[in-house]
Order: structure tokens, then sequence, then C-alpha cells
């Protein structure tokens, strides 16, 4: 996958979750533009632009780049979007995919946060 900017890594975020609330029920890679960028890490452009812009010196994977954690909301572990019981991402999961109230929540931040790249 073409090296992703964190504006344009919010861009795609954006689509994906706004697709996914609009069609419950359906995961990441049922998106129809996936296939454009299928080999986005964990099906996620976010997960995508923290692993490639981490230092060739970093052996272990970290979260805490990732331009959603604030979201995701406090975990002490690894992956605070999946373990985070109370993270949107999570409670997406859990839904079998269908809760468009967390997805909506998900795109909404994306959107928030494009706004604010959008400022400075």
């Amino acid at each position: 996958m073409k090296k992703l900017t964190k504006k344009r890594s919010m861009e795609l975020c954006l689509e994906l979750w706004t697709w996914l609330a609009e069609n419950p029920g359906n995961r990441k890679r049922d998106w129809p533009e996936w296939n454009k960028y299928g080999d986005a890490d964990s099906y996620c452009f976010a997960c995508e632009y923290v692993r490639q812009h981490r230092s060739i010196l970093q052996t272990e994977w970290s979260c805490k780049k990732c331009p959603l954690i604030a979201l995701w909301g406090e975990h002490k572990g690894n992956d605070p979007c999946t373990q985070n019981e109370e993270s949107p991402y999570y409670l997406w999961v859990e839904s079998g995919c269908g809760d468009t109230k967390s997805a909506k929540k998900i795109a909404t931040y994306c959107r928030k946060l494009l706004k604010n790249m959008e400022k400075k």
C-alpha cells in the first residue's frame, strides 16, 4: 500500500466507517472500495498508518501512535480498540458488526480530526 499520511488515513477511515454505519452487518472487508486498499494492516487505515510510520528500530507495535487512540479510551494492554470493552470498535465487533451507533461514532471522530487538521 502507498505510504499514508495521517490525513489520508483519516479520510479513508471516514469513508469506510461511514459506509459501515450505513450498511450494518457488513465487515470492513465488505466495503466496495476495499479492493483498492486491501493490504491495510488489520483492515484498518489507522493501524496501517502506525505500521508505516514506526521506526525501523521499533520491534514493538505502538498503538499509542494511532490517530484514533483517544476514541478507544484508556487501556493498559496493547490494542485498546479491541480490548477496551467501552471502545466503539469493541462494541461494533461484539454486535456482529451491526452497531450503527458505534460505527457512526468512529466516522464522526474521523471527521472531527480532519476538521482540526484543516485548521492547522
